[in-house]
């Protein structure tokens, strides 16, 4: 963790990290912020971590992703919102059709409510919600 060009870690070595019980929360978010490489999934990471995994941009931008955020006991509204709100993640994650099943209800309902979305995002995600 103390080498400041430990950037490309694989994404085994960042769950490893990521999971490491004694890991101090300032020196996971450095290390989460100087990494390149993103988990897939949130499969194993403790959810204490999961807000920090998305202000890192450190997980990859899917809705079943966000949705496995929500579900967490450690959920953060505004950690989504901005997660969401960055262009690059809009241009990626609106690539795939936004979930229109039961089950992504809450999702939907999130984006609806997310009045602190910028504008040209909030537009760009209302547009994809299913009809």
């Amino acid at each position: 963790l103390g080498l400041q060009r430990n950037s490309k870690e694989d994404e085994p070595a960042i769950l490893a990290v990521v999971c490491h019980e004694t890991l101090n929360p300032d020196d996971l978010r450095k290390f989460l912020e100087r990494q390149t490489n993103i988990l897939s999934n949130l499969e194993d990471v403790p959810e204490k971590w999961h807000a920090m995994l998305f202000e890192s941009n450190v997980i990859e931008p899917t809705w079943a992703n966000c949705l496995d955020f929500m579900r967490a006991d450690g959920f953060n509204a505004g950690s989504l919102v901005a997660y969401l709100d960055r262009d690059f993640i809009r241009s990626v994650i609106l690539q795939d059709p936004m979930p229109g099943d039961l089950d992504s209800r809450p999702l939907r309902r999130f984006i609806v409510e997310a009045g602190a979305l910028s504008d040209a995002s909030y537009r760009e995600y209302v547009r994809a919600l299913p009809l």
